[in-house]
């Protein structure tokens, strides 16, 4: 079997995105080829890539979640703050969950 190519060096986000469309262009070609192999290495790289952006994305969105509470809890509205304080509580979990997911 072939070695997967070394696609795990990339981790920028736009990088992947990138490499996620040229592997789909690489798989669409080597299916009409017919060529057993290469299909497996590139349907494997796809996926780990796949994985790789969601991944990003949702720590993207976390980390943006964490900022925002932080920023209400650093307003001092006390109406809002065990409100952010729970929600940065509950981010915080989420983010140490993903990472350990990701890593």
């Amino acid at each position: 079997m072939a070695a997967l190519p070394p696609f795990f060096m990339r981790n920028n986000l736009e990088d992947l995105i990138r490499q996620e469309k040229e592997l789909q262009e690489k798989l669409a070609a080597v299916s009409v080829a017919g060529d057993a192999e290469r299909i497996k290495v590139f349907s494997i790289a796809l996926t780990d890539v796949q994985r790789r952006i969601a991944g990003m994305t949702a720590m993207g969105r976390i980390e943006r979640g964490i900022r925002e509470s932080e920023e209400l809890i650093a307003e001092g509205d006390p109406e809002f703050i065990p409100m952010a304080r729970e929600e940065l509580m509950r981010l915080r979990g989420e983010k140490a969950a993903l990472a350990a997911r990701i890593l």
